[in-house]
């Protein structure tokens, strides 16, 4: 069975691994450049990144286990979405585990 949960920051260390293995899975072939390949996932997902993600009010993370964590998704709440000002939920990231 499918569990979602809200994640805190004892999880940030799993977010993080998670991160790191789920976008190399689906878009190391996309870059061109190894370096490159190498910073953007580290901005994203090293732990003072999570840290940072965790803190901000508005913006969470979910894990989805089944056995074990098969995915995660981070949105943030009341964001911009027209230039009028209305406002709605942001989904950032979806992503789900090789395998």
């Amino acid at each position: 069975m499918l569990k979602i949960q809200m994640a805190t920051y004892d999880d940030a260390s799993l977010l993080s691994s998670m991160g790191y293995t789920s976008y190399r899975h689906h878009f190391a072939h996309l870059w061109k450049n190894p370096h490159e390949l190498d910073t953007y996932p580290e901005q994203e997902y090293s732990l003072p990144a999570i840290a940072r993600s965790l803190a901000r009010t508005g913006t969470f993370w979910l894990i989805a286990f089944a056995d074990a964590p098969v995915g995660f998704a981070k949105y943030s709440l009341r964001q911009s979405i027209e230039p009028e000002g209305h406002s709605g939920t942001l989904l950032h990231k979806i992503y789900l585990m090789p395998g």
